[in-house]
């Protein structure tokens, strides 16, 4: 969670999680990308693919909430969703497991 928010304070947005976790780390891999400034740019494409790929991707996340994502701590997948209606003592905060250490 403490990289997921990393990135979330940086203007990533979620685009993908793999729905089966890494046998090494036990974490699930995450993409975050984010679209370049007009300015950042020499050639500009079609502004607005990444709020059509970021809303894809929630409706995706939603439908795996019932499988794999059922064992996220539930502010995590809130903080997915619509971390703009999250607190920073919230989802964007620190999110302990059930055995008191960090995810």
């Amino acid at each position: 969670s403490d990289l997921y928010r990393f990135w979330r304070r940086q203007g990533f947005r979620c685009t993908y999680v793999r729905q089966t976790a890494s046998d090494l780390t036990g974490e699930h891999t995450c993409i975050c990308i984010k679209q370049l400034s007009s300015s950042e740019l020499e050639n500009t494409t079609s502004e607005g693919w990444l709020e059509e790929f970021e809303t894809d991707f929630k409706r995706r996340f939603i439908n795996l909430m019932a499988y794999e994502f059922r064992n996220f701590h539930p502010a995590l997948p809130l903080s997915v969703l619509d971390p703009s209606n999250v607190s920073s003592g919230g989802a964007e905060g620190r999110i302990e497991s059930d055995t008191g250490k960090d995810k």
